[in-house]
């Protein structure tokens, strides 16, 4: 609330307000005579309202003064403080999924490549038992022979391409010794 005295007798008649005015030392001309119902001039109007408008502009300058000397730092305001600590948060839960997500699949492969070691290990197997089983058939023991020997070429690969895109010391040397014995007889 402006402390201007003519701001607060809005309902009293223009001679009072001049006359106000006149006793704060205000220069004004003579009061106007409004007891034959002249008006009072413009300028008696305006210029409280030019001098409210030139306080209140300098009211808020000295407001807006006043708020950029508080602000604080960046750091030192809360709300920056825990979006900061969400930004890291969320760096640490990423980072954390993408390392179970990449160990997740180290171990899947290792679980592919150990199944299919094991099948090209049965392979000879089955292979010497069909050649019991079918040995009156020469020509059903040719086709199975040929099945097997496309099967182990073509799990001795995977087998390669699994182990090769694991990481160092993910799989075992029992396990590079069986490609190793396929490779022969598989490419």
């Amino acid at each position: 609330m402006s402390t201007d005295p003519t701001l607060d007798r809005r309902s009293e008649p223009a001679a009072v307000q001049v006359e106000a005015n006149a006793t704060r030392g205000a220069e004004q001309p003579h009061p106007p005579d409004t007891s034959r119902g002249a008006v009072a001039p413009v300028q008696n109007i305006v210029n409280p309202l030019d001098e409210r408008i030139a306080t209140m502009r300098n009211e808020i300058d000295a407001l807006q003064v006043v708020v950029a000397e508080r602000s604080s730092p960046w750091y030192q305001k809360p709300a920056t403080l825990v979006s900061l600590i969400a930004l890291l948060f969320s760096f640490g839960t990423t980072y954390y999924s993408n390392r179970r997500a990449e160990e997740a699949d180290v171990q899947t492969r290792k679980q592919q490549l150990s199944g299919i070691l094991q099948r090209l290990t049965t392979i000879p197997k089955e292979n010497v038992e069909s050649g019991k089983k079918y040995a009156d058939d020469p020509a059903a023991l040719g086709n199975l022979g040929t099945i097997y020997q496309q099967e182990h070429s073509l799990l001795t690969r995977q087998a390669v391409d699994i182990a090769t895109h694991l990481p160092a010391g993910a799989v075992p040397a029992i396990e590079y010794y069986g490609i190793g014995v396929s490779l022969p007889n598989g490419i």
